[in-house]
């Protein structure tokens, strides 16, 4: 290892102190394939590993560690994200840092995400939506042409108010007159 600490959650860490410990609970392959954490994982099946310093024990996420030694820097607030979607994995060459976006879209398209999807589209395809897109006409009809307002549509169509709001503004349901 050619750095001695490694800042990482705003604490400088003895790298020689703890590393040869992680990476004996990691069984490496070759570069392109995964090297699976053999140590306590999360709810997510991410491998956690706990490091004491100054008397205090500080848990990580390996995949996170493992890519900070890798590039000799600390991810931060970015996402330390799998190209393999394998949770367990801590190769750092299978590691790529993205925002939430990049890692909600990376797992949308890789199909772990279809609720990522399903919020994105509009109309009746959104997985939340309430209503379809003859009550949202009517409930804007009514309110253009007969001045309903927000407590007489919620009481016809259901909804919440900022619901109905929302599509009496416009913000929602965009493309219906």
């Amino acid at each position: 290892m050619s750095i001695q600490t490694l800042s990482f959650k705003r604490v400088e860490l003895p790298v020689t102190e703890w590393e040869k410990r992680l990476w004996n609970r990691v069984v490496k392959g070759e570069r392109d394939e995964c090297w699976e954490w053999q140590g306590t994982r999360n709810q997510k099946g991410y491998g956690t590993f706990v490091i004491r310093i100054n008397g205090k024990q500080i848990r990580f996420i390996v995949h996170r560690l493992s890519y900070a030694l890798e590039h000799n820097h600390d991810p931060g607030k970015l996402f330390t994200c799998h190209r393999c979607d394998n949770p367990p994995c801590v190769n750092p060459h299978h590691l790529f840092l993205g925002t939430a976006r990049d890692n909600n879209l990376d797992a949308f398209r890789k199909g772990r995400n279809q609720v990522v999807g399903a919020y994105a589209k509009s109309g009746e395809d959104n997985v939340r939506s309430v209503y379809t897109r003859e009550q949202v006409a009517e409930m804007r009809k009514l309110a253009n042409e007969e001045g309903w307002g927000v407590p007489e549509l919620r009481a016809e169509f259901g909804g919440s108010r900022g619901g109905v709001h929302a599509i009496l503004s416009g913000a929602n349901w965009k493309n219906i007159a």
